[in-house]
């Protein structure tokens, strides 16, 4: 506990899986996850060595859209234990499998999204969770949407049939948490909120269930328990949002 707390040693202990890691030289961890997650404008990569090993199109695809191939973590993270990277990186929640597309496995990484998303009229019940009484730190959108993934891909698996690949941007999602429902979920950094929005009225209630027990764990696995919000629901009839 000493050691970690002076910052000798890493030892996550928010869930019993992260009580067994324990990473006795912090810079290592820094360095390999830095070699992924950084920003590529001011710590760019030599794009014509990427395509000259024919991995060019992987690497704009990973700045722009956040998806991985294992190719591309192969090669940046080359002499690196990457399958604990992987695992490390998901059980922090920065990383969530990608199975939206066929062919070889890929990986979501919502930090790395880049693409803005333009002009877009969002339509649905909406349920905004206010930070207000406290802050919304930097990366708790992105795990929020990387566990959300995760539990789109889950039901893909439940239900036995092909959900629709999430729409991603920076600050945005949509994302099919049941079948035929679609959720939209939108960070306004300004106002320190995220909100929800829920295209079925009548799949409202338990998209909401869903997205808030995330939230939940995020908070209690990551943040500590740190994290404090309000949340509003909108009336359906009044269109008011209410404590």
């Amino acid at each position: 506990s000493l050691l970690n707390e002076r910052g000798m040693i890493i030892h996550l202990t928010a869930t019993e899986i992260l009580k067994r890691i324990v990473i006795v030289d912090p810079n290592w961890i820094v360095s390999a996850l830095s070699k992924l997650i950084r920003d590529d404008k001011i710590h760019g990569f030599n794009e014509s060595e990427f395509d000259r090993v024919g991995l060019g199109n992987d690497l704009r695809k990973l700045y722009t859209e956040g998806i991985a191939s294992m190719e591309i973590l192969d090669y940046v993270w080359k002499g690196e234990p990457i399958y604990f990277l992987i695992d490390f990186m998901k059980r922090t929640m920065l990383l969530s499998e990608w199975s939206f597309t066929r062919g070889e496995k890929r990986f979501l990484i919502p930090s790395l999204l880049k693409a803005n998303v333009n002009d877009v009229t969002v339509q649905g019940l909406q349920c905004v969770f206010d930070f207000k009484p406290s802050f919304l730190p930097i990366g708790v959108f992105e795990r929020l949407i990387c566990l959300c993934v995760a539990a789109s891909r889950r039901r893909q698996s439940a239900y036995k049939r092909r959900l629709r690949k999430p729409v991603l941007f920076q600050g945005f999602a949509t994302i099919e948490l049941q079948p035929i429902s679609l959720v939209t979920i939108v960070v306004n950094k300004q106002e320190q909120t995220i909100t929800m929005y829920s295209s079925e009225n009548d799949y409202a209630a338990i998209n909401f269930r869903i997205v808030n027990s995330i939230l939940r764990k995020l908070n209690f696995d990551v943040m500590g328990t740190g994290l404090k919000w309000n949340t509003l629901l909108q009336n359906p009839k009044t269109g008011r949002l209410i404590r």
